[in-house]
């Protein structure tokens, strides 16, 4: 592991865990993969560079802003 090495532990974790977390994480899923069926996702413009030692330092690694286009699948 390097010097730049980071966990992100969003739920907590031993005792102090949060007890929502199943629920939460299923929410998330059902929401994503909603999305991902009733929309194609397109990139709105050029996509950035894709090595992210280009990207900007701080106390986390910046990545650049992407846009998207959202566009509703006919059925």
């Amino acid at each position: 592991m390097g010097l730049l090495s980071y966990s992100f532990i969003g739920f907590g974790a031993g005792r102090r865990q949060c007890p929502g977390e199943l629920l939460a994480r299923s929410r998330i899923f059902l929401l994503l993969a909603n999305i991902l069926h009733k929309f194609d996702i397109e990139p709105d413009g050029a996509l950035p560079e894709r090595d992210v030692r280009g990207y900007s330092m701080g106390i986390i690694i910046k990545p650049p802003v992407v846009s998207a286009k959202f566009i509703l699948r006919n059925k």
